[in-house]
Order: C-alpha cells, then structure tokens, then sequence
C-alpha cells in the first residue's frame, strides 16, 4: 500500500511538472528588491485586443477591409516600496524598457526584426513609498500589418492569435544596484470583429 500511495504521489508530481510546459504559461510580473526598496508593476488595461482591420467583408474567402494600426498601449505603473525599516529607502531612476512576446496556444512567432521597434526609454524616478507611470507601446503599424498578411487572419474564418507581451524595465536605485522589474499583459490579435 505504501508503494502504491508514494508511486501515486510521484504521478501527481510528475503530471503537474509536464503540465507547465508549452510556452503558454504567464510570465506574470515580478517583484525586482534593489538595495533599499522593492519595486512591482500594475498594468491597465490588464489586456488589450487588436483588431487588424475594420469594416471587414468576406469575397473568395478573403477578407477586405482597412487595416486598423490604432491600439491602446497599456499604462504600465512601477510602484516602490520600502522593505527594509532599519534602513532610509532610496529613489529608483527607470531607465529604458523592451517589450517581446511569447507566443500562446499556437501563435505564430513574431519575427524579431518587429521587436527592434519595441523599445525605448521609461524614464522617470521612483520615490520610496511613490510610483511613476508610462503608456508602453505594445504594438505598432509594422506589427499590424505583420498580421494583416497573414493567411489565416486574412481569410474569412475567424482566428485571433495570443501573446504574452512581457515588458521589462532597467531601473538603477541611487546607491547603484541595478535591476529589471518586469510587466506582463496578454495580446490578442484577431480579425474577429
């Protein structure tokens, strides 16, 4: 019975291990601790939805319309806090930002020549206890129009493709430590209108 019961034990270990596998699990945000204070991210919206074209019609199982480059890029918000009380927290300098994407359920792989546009700079300074907030941009018209060519969004059938746009921000405290906080919101890109 003690056989049974730790090889049953071993399985449940063993299905949740491959369970997480894929690529399609949430990178989620991260927590960066610096010196003298830590620093975590809120993301609104906390998904954004791109539709490629608007006024969509359907001929020959091709879809026509006008490819829609507007999206509303999430305000990433970096708030410090201090979590070390012996010591005096110190302001935290935001620095640049990148943005890349882990594909979801399939997606296809977004070629890296349209991540080179995906970054920039932050910029701003974090107080102990305080925040700084950016609109990061996300997406952009060559990425738009990455997806507005390809067949299956092109075609009639309905198809929307997810990603993880996983947003990472350089950030350097006053005493020099330096460090990466991490935003995370999910894509969709999708001719569904």
């Amino acid at each position: 019975m003690k056989k049974l019961k730790g090889l049953l034990l071993l399985s449940v270990g063993l299905l949740a291990l491959t369970s997480c596998g894929g690529g399609e699990s949430d990178p989620g945000a991260s927590v960066a601790l610096f010196k003298t204070v830590k620093l975590h991210t809120e993301t609104t919206p906390d998904q954004i939805v791109v539709q490629i074209a608007s006024g969509n019609t359907c001929t020959n199982n091709v879809i026509s319309g006008t490819v829609n480059p507007g999206v509303t890029d999430p305000t990433v918000t970096v708030l410090s806090s201090i979590y070390n009380s012996t010591i005096t927290g110190q302001n935290v300098s935001l620095n640049s930002y990148t943005v890349t994407f882990s594909p979801i359920a399939g997606a296809p792989a977004i070629p890296g020549n349209l991540a080179l546009g995906l970054q920039g700079w932050f910029g701003g300074i974090v107080p102990p206890g305080n925040s700084a907030s950016r609109d990061i941009p996300v997406t952009t018209a060559a990425l738009t129009d990455f997806f507005a060519t390809n067949s299956s969004i092109a075609s009639c059938t309905p198809t929307q493709y997810k990603y993880y746009a996983t947003i990472n921000i350089a950030g350097t405290e006053e005493s020099g430590t330096d460090g990466t906080i991490r935003a995370v919101v999910p894509v969709t890109f999708t001719n569904i209108q």
